[in-house]
């Protein structure tokens, strides 16, 4: 039996029921578990008010916030690397993402993908073939056709009910982390999270108003029963009274008796408070360490959290890369009558543990050649450790350690050439000796 249902039949609603009991069952409000905050789990499909509400958990909750905004930075703002090996395709690609402010757009680009589960960036071409822009695209707006089989056929924009023409595939990047199955679209890392977000702000609000209703309360007795001050004395103390806080020192006559009331304030809820919080942080895929949320973690265990949030970022990377790769590095080649993939991108690691890990590889590597050609250039190891390049001929050629000219950087100020000249010289000399000897 319903609470609602107990409380009528103490009261003999039903000893007495009315001629339709459903209607007047009608006027009562039930609550049932489960309802409100983190009232169970519900697939929202996509459509404008979803985003709309995926939105509002971004920009309401502090963690929400924090997380989705600390993964896309890490993703994308630690720089990344052109590679190719065709002479100056490098420098028209750097040039090209330069113009078109690639790295601010990527940012929020990926942050959309996060928030609203797609995010779509529209290619602007000058002419045939020319890229001079990119424009990140509102995710509620853009709808993508696909044919029976799933692929892509075009996308177009519908802004207050009116369609907007349709964009070819190649004029549009579609960025999205957590694919949907049977479906173009991606998942929103918020999805699956809102009824932990829902339960955490829920609590949130209980330990909010439990706090205020057991802050400074007062109990006030005046008087006696059998000594009661007249009305005069009350009108004195109401004015006393009407400002009373926590802060405040009342100084009354002794028939006036105030106290705290429950002062012990709220208990048991700091537990929940944590289980809700842990298990949103893990829904949001980054460890507590980085929000500030690490109480009670140690050395070892954050050590490890740390490695596993590096290898989520660099998962996130390599998926980026080879989506960019795909739709605006090979466009940018095309259009300057280049064949595509012949160019790669390559996202930096979010620590310097790569870097160390680099200068470990490279000095146990070098203990295993000798007077031969290295297989590495220095502007290879200098990229390896996020250096600018540099600007000479010499610097892209594979290290020759038996170089030892004064015009090579690793030269000992010896000319290998006299060296050998001056050894030969010496042979002959030593044989001019023994012969003269014997």
């Amino acid at each position: 039996m319903a609470l609602t249902d107990r409380l009528l039949n103490r009261i003999g609603y039903y000893k007495n029921p009315p001629k339709d009991i459903n209607k007047e069952k009608g006027k009562y409000k039930t609550i049932t578990a489960g309802g409100g905050f983190g009232g169970g789990i519900s697939v929202s499909n996509r459509n404008a008010n979803t985003l709309k509400e995926y939105e509002n958990y971004y920009y309401g909750d502090g963690i929400v916030f924090a997380a989705i905004n600390t993964i896309s930075y890490d993703t994308t703002m630690t720089g990344y690397q052109i590679s190719t090996d065709k002479a100056n395709v490098k420098q028209i690609i750097q040039q090209t993402l330069d113009v078109i402010n690639f790295d601010v757009v990527l940012l929020d680009a990926i942050t959309h993908s996060f928030i609203y589960g797609d995010a779509f960036i529209e290619i602007v071409y000058s002419g045939k073939n020319n890229i001079v822009n990119l424009k990140l695209v509102d995710p509620s707006t853009m709808h993508i056709d696909v044919d029976k089989y799933g692929i892509v056929k075009s996308y177009h924009q519908e802004i207050q009910g009116k369609k907007l023409p349709n964009l070819k595939p190649e004029q549009i990047i579609h960025l999205r982390m957590f694919p949907k199955a049977s479906s173009p679209y991606g998942i929103s890392l918020i999805e699956p999270n809102k009824q932990n977000i829902d339960r955490n702000a829920g609590v949130n609000n209980a330990i909010y108003n439990a706090i205020l209703r057991h802050t400074a309360k007062y109990l006030v007795k005046v008087g006696t029963p059998e000594d009661l001050p007249p009305p005069e004395v009350f009108t004195d103390i109401k004015k006393e009274l009407e400002d009373i806080e926590s802060k405040n020192e009342i100084i009354t006559t002794g028939l006036v008796d105030i106290t705290t009331i429950d002062e012990r304030g709220v208990q048991g809820v700091e537990a929940y408070l944590k289980a809700f919080i842990t298990q949103l942080i893990t829904g949001l895929i980054i460890p507590g360490e980085a929000l500030g949320l690490g109480e009670g973690s140690t050395e070892a265990t954050a050590h490890v959290k740390q490695i596993m949030y590096e290898r989520k970022i660099r998962s996130f990377q390599l998926r980026i890369a080879k989506q960019i790769e795909k739709e605006l590095i090979n466009q940018i080649l095309i259009s300057n009558g280049m064949e595509p993939y012949i160019a790669h991108i390559k996202f930096n690691s979010v620590t310097t543990a790569d870097e160390e890990g680099y200068a470990k590889w490279y000095g146990n590597l070098l203990r295993g050649f000798k007077n031969c050609k290295l297989p590495f250039s220095y502007n290879e190891i200098r990229q390896s450790f996020h250096l600018p390049p540099i600007n000479e001929t010499w610097a892209d050629e594979l290290i020759d350690i038996r170089d030892t000219s004064p015009d090579s950087p690793s030269g000992n100020g010896k000319d290998s050439k006299d060296d050998e000249e001056k050894e030969e010289e010496e042979d002959e000399q030593n044989s001019e000796k023994e012969e003269d000897t014997t």
